[in-house]
């Protein structure tokens, strides 16, 4: 007996039938379950929330890689302009004394971990090390050795890049160490959302909300420009939509989804991931 049949027993075999290729090819029981749970047993609800899902998980994937991009190299040159030199990652001088600090069992500070972390990627794309440029060494950084480095740089030298990717959060009036807190906040829910994208996870099931919400503590209301308390999704998704250079594509393809789909998540509101606060406050109210 499959997880499907011992969770919905009372599905009608010629419904289970009609999707068991589709189930087989696409997915797998256990992945399709969650979508199930949507649908309270629907299976043909549940196999539109696959699409839904793929759709929106292909969508977020190309535009949070093209704002990895854009931060990475807003953030050198923010950090450059503000410090008058070019090679502030291999500059330990420009750090936090916090990350400078060496552990006493390894005998290696942050500041060396984020060094070597960039080093090793650049070496692996046959580039010589040390001393390489920013932009070329921020191209081939990870997201997440990029977010250390964002979080071990000294304040004095990335306020003008936290400003530009604040100003539209009501913590406007706030001190930049305030404003540091809620972004770094924001860079590691990106992430989240990145990798669940990347490795194929439901990003539409209330399952992803539950994981998320209590991961990433970014859904207090200060934090977001959001009339009602928001999920870290839907932060996410407004923090895409007003930073990133091509957030109008962005935004036509997520309305696209969510118009071709409206039918789907209206009638099963609440089990999913989308609300109508979510869909107000994108601009999307004219679905």
């Amino acid at each position: 007996m499959s997880l499907i049949d011992k969770e919905y027993p009372n599905i009608e075999k010629n419904k289970r039938d009609k999707y068991r290729d589709f189930i087989e090819k696409r997915c797998s029981d256990y992945y399709f379950l969650g979508y199930l749970r949507c649908t309270g047993g629907d299976v043909g609800g549940a196999a539109k929330f696959y699409n839904l899902d793929d759709s929106l998980r292909t969508a977020l994937l190309r535009h949070i890689v093209r704002l990895e991009i854009q931060l990475k190299t807003d953030f050198f040159n923010c950090a450059e302009k503000q410090t008058g030199c070019n090679s502030i990652w291999d500059n330990p001088s420009y750090y936090l004394p916090s990350s400078l600090s060496l552990d006493a069992k390894t005998g290696k500070s942050k500041f060396d971990k984020t060094k070597s972390n960039i080093e090793n990627a650049l070496q692996k794309h046959r580039f010589s090390t040390p001393g390489p440029g920013n932009m070329r060494a921020a191209s081939f950084m990870s997201f997440g050795a990029f977010i250390d480095l964002y979080k071990n740089i000294d304040l004095r030298y990335k306020g003008a890049f936290i400003e530009k990717y604040t100003d539209y959060l009501p913590i406007k009036g706030e001190s930049v160490s305030k404003r540091y807190e809620v972004l770094f906040k924001y860079l590691q829910a990106i992430r989240v959302v990145r990798n669940r994208c990347a490795h194929g996870n439901h990003v539409i099931t209330r399952k992803f909300l539950y994981e998320l919400n209590p991961q990433i503590r970014l859904i207090q209301k200060p934090l977001t420009p959001f009339n009602e308390d928001a999920t870290v999704f839907e932060a996410v998704l407004l923090f895409i939509l007003k930073n990133s250079n091509c957030k109008e594509e962005f935004q036509q393809y997520i309305t696209r989804i969510l118009r071709k789909y409206h039918s789907l998540l209206k009638k099963y509101s609440g089990k999913h991931s989308f609300s109508d606060n979510v869909i107000k406050n994108l601009g999307m109210d004219n679905l």
